[in-house]
Order: structure tokens, then C-alpha cells, then sequence
């Protein structure tokens, strides 16, 4: 995927360690289902969080088996269109962001009787125009609980990235592999790197007359 080889590829490029140099291994798996909203994905008893707790036990079973130690590095959540599409209000979804990443820790710790802090990876959904709404409310939510939560990380936007002409809402396989690049740069930083992760976002603003001026925090490199 983009995400593994981009964990995989940075590591090589950053720490001088090739994927076979090290015992480093990443274990990915996709447990969530399309178009649900949040309060149905985090439904402790529902099909796809079952699924989510079924993939961590089986990883920590491989791992047994393989005589390795095993961790629950991070939950990576790119999500959103499901909440236009049901109209979540915004303090509802940034609050249920958290309460998702600390079920899941829960779940995790659980499972591997250690007492991590599992990190949530989020990008940031661009799809509100699709649904008819004027203001991109769970967009800024998922920026809002990234700046409100310690252990909740936002990777970047996705309103860049190639969406299919057809319904302007599904990523192309180009998009969905770029989209993977960002996920990845996030984890090599968070779970890797032991950084405060932020993307590029706008951090102060001012106006004077025709004149606006906006700040920008930028990780890396010059914005332009």
C-alpha cells in the first residue's frame, strides 16, 4: 500500500535501515465500512468495530506464533462522508473522534496486555459541496479534534488529490495511493519519529481593507 511502503521507504531514507535490516514489521489491515457515520463505526458491538478488534487479535496471533512482540502502533481513520450525508453536528463528531481512539486503545491493551496510547491518524474529508452543505463542518471537526486531543493526529486534506469525474466523492487509484503517502509520512512521524505532527494549516489571520494576510505553520520546506 502507500502508506506501508512510504513508513517503509522513510525509514530507509531518514534512519539509513533497510525493511530487511531491522524487526521492524507492519501489519495493516482495512476493517471499516463505506459510507457509515461515526456513531456507527464506533458501535463497540457493531459489524465493523468486531472486525477492527478481530484484526488486532489475529495480529497479535500471528505475532505469537512468529515468537515476535506485538503492538497496536496506530488507528488510521479517513473517514467523513457519511456524517454530511447524515448531518452530525460538529462538537458530536469531534467529541466521538476520541471516544472511538480510546475505545480502540482500550481494545488493543486488552488484547496485548501492554498499556500503550494508540495514536488516531485522520485526513481530512473534502466532500461537503458533494452533499449540498456550504460549510465543510466535518472537515473543520477533524481539525478542531486534532488541535483539542493530544493522541489524535490530522495528516492532511484530501481536496487536492484526483477524485473520480464520475461523482467528484471516490479517490482514483492514484488518488487513494496518495493519499496513502500522506498517511504515511504521519506515521513514520508519530509512531517512528515520536513527533508532534501537524500539517500545513492556517494559524492566524488579518485584515485590513482589501489586504488579508494569513500565517501558516509549515512541517517542512516553504509553502510555495
Amino acid at each position: 500500500s502507500g502508506l506501508a511502503d512510504t513508513v517503509k521507504q522513510l525509514i530507509l531514507a531518514e534512519n539509513g535501515l533497510a525493511y530487511t535490516d531491522h524487526d521492524y514489521k507492519l501489519l495493516l489491515s482495512a476493517d471499516g465500512l463505506s459510507g457509515q457515520r461515526l456513531s456507527l463505526l464506533s458501535d463497540p458491538a457493531g459489524v465493523p468495530y468486531l472486525r477492527l478488534v478481530a484484526s488486532m487479535q489475529a495480529g497479535f496471533d500471528l505475532a505469537q506464533a512468529q515468537n515476535d512482540p506485538y503492538s497496536f502502533a496506530a488507528l488510521h481513520f479517513v473517514h467523513g462522508n457519511g456524517d454530511y450525508q447524515f448531518s452530525t453536528a460538529f462538537e458530536t463528531y469531534v467529541t466521538g473522534l476520541e471516544a472511538l481512539r480510546l475505545q480502540a486503545e482500550a481494545s488493543a491493551n486488552e488484547i496485548t496486555g501492554r498499556s500503550d496510547t494508540v495514536p488516531m491518524i485522520l485526513s481530512q474529508v473534502a466532500s461537503h459541496k458533494v452533499y449540498g452543505k456550504a460549510y465543510p463542518t466535518i472537515a473543520m471537526a477533524q481539525r478542531e479534534a486534532a488541535k483539542r486531543y493530544d493522541n489524535i493526529y490530522l495528516a492532511g486534506p484530501t481536496y487536492h488529490l484526483p477524485f473520480d469525474d464520475e461523482d467528484d466523492l471516490h479517490l482514483t487509484a492514484d488518488g487513494e495511493r496518495d493519499l496513502g503517502v500522506i498517511l504515511g509520512i504521519a506515521e513514520k512521524r508519530v509512531t517512528n519519529d515520536q513527533i508532534d505532527w501537524k500539517p500545513v494549516d492556517a494559524i492566524a489571520k488579518e485584515a485590513q481593507g482589501k489586504i488579508a494576510t494569513v500565517t501558516f505553520s509549515v512541517p517542512s520546506g516553504k509553502l510555495v
